[in-house]
């Protein structure tokens, strides 16, 4: 997001996005196995993690025009 921010470039933060999406869903499968395992500290390590990571695509996407 800096370098966006700085350079103006578009391709490596739409990249970076599309990761970022990939792995949300990566995060919230992970987060449903850990649940289902019983696993809460895991379950919960891993919501706040995929919250963070929306958080952080939210604010990327309005450096898109």
């Amino acid at each position: 997001m800096d370098q966006r921010k700085r350079s103006g470039d578009l391709t490596q933060l739409a990249s970076a996005l599309v990761l970022a999406r990939t792995e949300v869903s990566y995060f919230q499968g992970r987060v449903e196995q850990a649940k289902r395992a019983k696993n809460t500290e895991a379950a919960v390590n891993l919501g706040i993690s995929t919250k963070r990571l929306l958080s952080t695509i939210e604010e990327a996407e309005k450096l898109q025009p």
